[in-house]
């Protein structure tokens, strides 16, 4: 369509590389209106994970453990709500980061990609800790089931 300009449909000419638009005015106006944008989102996503946590995976949890009032067993509130806990300790982690960056204002000069770089890294930290204590956990269970067989 030749009314686009390349910059902001780059796979109408893939050989054009982005350019800095006409006014840097603008280019600043949306670059401030993405990353309140980002913000706005991140805190919008953490308030719903924490609602999610409060209102019903707890809630389910504790009427799993009180057989008078079972709606759903562990294992299936553990399948429907897997990893939420982890999702939003990521998440309250990265709006925090987001949140002392702009503090100090929003200039152009500020980048968010190592915030996210640095969230990345750390949930895969997380995520590897939390598979190899699971690991653990059966290991054990299993040499104790094996070594009470052989008792």
């Amino acid at each position: 369509h030749p009314s686009i300009h390349p910059s902001i449909h780059p796979s109408i000419h893939p050989s054009i590389h982005l350019t800095l638009p006409l006014n840097p005015t603008l280019q600043l106006q949306q670059r401030n209106a993405a990353v309140m944008e980002i913000l706005t989102t991140e805190r919008d996503y953490v308030a719903y994970l924490n609602a999610t946590i409060q209102v019903y995976a707890k809630p389910l949890s504790l009427a799993a453990e009180n057989r008078a009032t079972l709606i759903l067993t562990q294992p299936e509130i553990d399948s429907l709500f897997l990893n939420i806990e982890q999702l939003y300790i990521t998440n309250v982690a990265l709006l925090k980061l987001l949140e002392a960056r702009l503090a100090n204002g929003w200039t152009d000069d500020k980048k968010l990609g190592d915030i996210f770089m640095q969230v990345v890294r750390q949930h895969r930290m997380n995520e590897c800790s939390a598979n190899m204590a699971t690991l653990s956990h059966s290991l054990t269970l299993r040499f104790d089931s094996i070594r009470l067989d052989h008792e």
